[in-house]
This record gives C-alpha cells, sequence and structure tokens, in this order.
C-alpha cells in the first residue's frame, strides 16, 4: 500500500514514479547497436524478475531530456521491414506470411544476407527517437496522469520537476493504482 492510502490522501504520480536512477536512460549520441546492448540488459533483468519499461529516455550533454527510444524504433533502424506489418506477406496468400530465413540459417545471417541491415547499426539514438509528447509533475493526481497518457497513447510519462527530470510513471502502475482504489469502494 503506498503513502497516499495510509493517509487517506489522494494518490500523486510522486507517489508512484519510478526515480530516474532506476530508469534506463542513454546520451543521445549511442549508437543503434549500443542502445540494443542496452535493452538486451534490461530483458536479462526483467528475466530475473526485475520490470522495466522497454524505453530508454534520451538526453543531451547537459541532461536535458530529448527524447524516447523503444524497441520499435531500434529494429526500424536496422530493418524497417521488421516493423511493417505487410512487409513479409506472401503474395497471393492473404494472410500468410513469409519466414525472415531459411532452415538452418540464423536470424542474423538472414537479415545481413537480405537487408545489410548493419549499417542501421551507426545510427545515433537521436536519429531514431521520438520527442517527448507529453510529461507529469510530481504532485500531479494520479488520473490526471493517466488520463494524459490514454490522451497522448504513450505506456509511460517522465515526472518533470521544471526542467529536471525527476523519474518515470509507468502506465501499468498507474493503472493498478487506479485498479486498487475503485476495488476498495
Amino acid at each position: 500500500m503506498n503513502e497516499a492510502v495510509a493517509d487517506h490522501r489522494p494518490a500523486t504520480v510522486r507517489d508512484v514514479m519510478i526515480p530516474l536512477s532506476e530508469h534506463p536512460h542513454v546520451p543521445y549520441w549511442l549508437t543503434i547497436r549500443q542502445a540494443m546492448v542496452v535493452l538486451r540488459e534490461i530483458a536479462l533483468e526483467q528475466e530475473r524478475g526485475r520490470y522495466y519499461e522497454p524505453t530508454l529516455l534520451v538526453f543531451d550533454q547537459e541532461y536535458n531530456l530529448l527524447g524516447v527510444v523503444r524497441r520499435r524504433h531500434l529494429l526500424a533502424a536496422v530493418e524497417p521491414r521488421l516493423t511493417d506489418p505487410t512487409a513479409f506477406d506472401v503474395k497471393g496468400v492473404p494472410g500468410e506470411r513469409a519466414c525472415l530465413h531459411g532452415s538452418g540459417e540464423t536470424t542474423a545471417h538472414c537479415l545481413a544476407e537480405a537487408t545489410g541491415y548493419r549499417a542501421g547499426y551507426n545510427l545515433q539514438v537521436s536519429e531514431v527517437m521520438t520527442p517527448i509528447r507529453a510529461v507529469a509533475g510530481p504532485e500531479d493526481c494520479i488520473v490526471k496522469a493517466f488520463h494524459t497518457m490514454v490522451r497522448v497513447d504513450v505506456a509511460m510519462l517522465p515526472v518533470m520537476d521544471g526542467d529536471q527530470v525527476l523519474g518515470v510513471v509507468r502506465w501499468t502502475d498507474l493503472f493498478n493504482e487506479i485498479l486498487g482504489g475503485l476495488l476498495e469502494q
């Protein structure tokens, strides 16, 4: 139970946010390949039972927040067809998908042969990131933050106090907090 529930005050974003020190973030000049390594480490942490939002915050050299990079952005940079829902359609067979690689070939080998995907590895994350579309304040009500996420269609919001990034708030945490409040009534 969070502090807000214990002292009967409305829950705020501060009550459920993840501090910046505990959320993955990278510099704007990091390459796609390096960002993939960071996300792979996150996946390994998740296998160990710790959940991270698979989104990297991107900062400039003065630690100003520039944007976010999602797994989808990284995949699209190295192989745009991977994020195109129709790219592997088998011609003449509606709904049938072709396999990326034939039997016995690794996915990496097949991608390299088919597309030369390694060229995208050297792009900087700033070239594929999405600018921040909305933020939450630490004292915002969780319902306001949840509504903002729904309105701009994101699963995470940076929590800002002026120009300083304090952390992030995730859709899942807000949903669980709101659901808990509804079920207690």
